[in-house]
């Protein structure tokens, strides 16, 4: 149990979710845009959507959409869709508001899904050991949205939605993990690996970051789903800045105002201006609470 622990630092579980936020460790747009295939980046081809509907999907174990999915749900929703995809290409994939597979997509996105992971009526050793196990099956599926928009089966949209799900995803590890490093006394030493001084807020600064860097390359968007991206910053910034020490967030905001002088993210007004307006609105109180 003491290995378990060592390795579920806040660093480690940053490195993960940095990982996630980047897709991965790979572009969603870099590679499409060059593919030589004379669509637009992120245009998939809605006029024949082939995705699989719920009763397709529950022929090979997918769990019913109506309920939350639980950590084995998602290792499995993983698994099957990584089988099929590979057996029989990416179109399958659950799709934002399609009429065949929306509701699956939207169960994918959910943050009922991880809200085990803030239930304090669950052993906290168990929480902690799934972790890895949840962020391992959301990047195998992130991994997959991303091929199937450079096969052009998917949009961006897509990928828009998962960074909405991870915006909401990061605190509530952090939360976690603080919550294990309070539990413990002083004199066990699973405490100084859970809860480094500082740790916390250097790892949402650069999850923020890897947030904010997908604005610095308005090319990869079309209108909508570049609105959509920034409308889930909206939802999520503020929650994120009141956890942050001072020199973070101006570092953070400096980089919001260097992504509003950039050309091609006019597109995005009013939006990307209110979205900073409401960061600086954000008393020293209210941004240490």
């Amino acid at each position: 149990m003491h290995g378990l622990f060592r390795r579920a630092t806040t660093g480690a579980i940053a490195a993960s979710l940095v990982l996630l936020a980047s897709g991965c460790g790979v572009s969603p747009s870099r590679e499409v845009a060059t593919s030589g295939s004379g669509k637009s980046p992120g245009k998939a081809d809605d006029s024949f959507d082939q995705s699989y509907t719920p009763d397709q999907f529950s022929r090979y174990g997918m769990p019913a959409y109506d309920r939350v999915w639980t950590i084995n749900d998602q290792v499995n929703v993983a698994n099957i869709l990584a089988k099929l995809t590979k057996e029989r290409g990416y179109y399958l994939l659950p799709k934002y508001k399609s009429e065949r597979s929306g509701m699956i997509f939207d169960r994918l996105m959910s943050a009922e899904n991880f809200a085990y992971f803030a239930d304090k009526n669950q052993p906290i050793e168990s929480r902690l050991k799934n972790i890895d196990r949840y962020l391992d099956a959301n990047c195998k599926i992130l991994t997959m949205y991303l091929s199937a928009y450079r096969t052009k089966d998917s949009h961006v949209m897509e990928f828009v939605e998962y960074m909405g799900s991870l915006m909401r995803f990061a605190p509530v590890i952090l939360d976690l993990l603080n919550e294990a490093g309070e539990s413990f006394s002083k004199e066990d030493s699973r405490r100084f690996h859970l809860n480094k001084t500082g740790d916390d807020a250097d790892a949402l600064k650069r999850v923020i970051e890897t947030f904010i860097s997908f604005l610095e390359e308005p090319q990869q968007f079309h209108k909508t789903e570049f609105r959509r991206y920034v409308w889930h910053l909206n939802e999520t910034m503020p929650t994120y800045f009141k956890r942050l020490p001072k020199e973070h967030r101006e570092f953070l905001m400096w980089r919001l105002e260097k992504v509003q002088r950039i050309p091609g993210t006019k597109m995005l007004q009013p939006e990307l201006d209110e979205l900073i307006a409401k960061l600086k609105t954000l008393t020293p109180k209210e941004a240490s609470e």
